[in-house]
């Protein structure tokens, strides 16, 4: 996970004095998946992210602004399947700003491709 996102969410489990087993049972995720996401051993899905969110009790979305980094790949290309559904969650949620973003992302490594070609 990338440095600002897991600063964020360090921040409200702080402030909420939880720990990996407080949010595990609030999200409904695995506590060993918490971890390993906490680790940067696994990156953070779209879908956990929206459940890390409602049990801090922020609006919907509100730290998709911190995710746009995880659609993308080690080697910096754009990751379909993080990217696409991010950006469903994005269009389902009223965040245009943070679907405009990804999309110009997606279009500009799609533009990179074409001129290769």
């Amino acid at each position: 996970m990338n440095a600002a996102l897991l600063e964020k969410i360090k921040h409200y489990m702080e402030i909420n004095n939880w720990n990996y087993k407080d949010l595990s049972a609030l999200t409904d995720i695995h506590i060993s998946e918490i971890s390993r996401i906490f680790n940067n051993k696994k990156h953070l899905t779209p879908s956990q992210l929206d459940k890390i969110t409602n049990a801090i009790g922020l609006p919907a979305g509100s730290l998709y602004y911190f995710y746009i980094e995880e659609c993308f790949s080690d080697n910096e290309t754009i990751h379909k399947s993080r990217s696409s559904q991010f950006l469903y969650n994005c269009m389902l949620n009223g965040r245009e700003v943070e679907a405009n973003m990804i999309i110009e992302c997606i279009l500009e490594e799609n533009s990179k491709y074409l001129r290769r070609s």
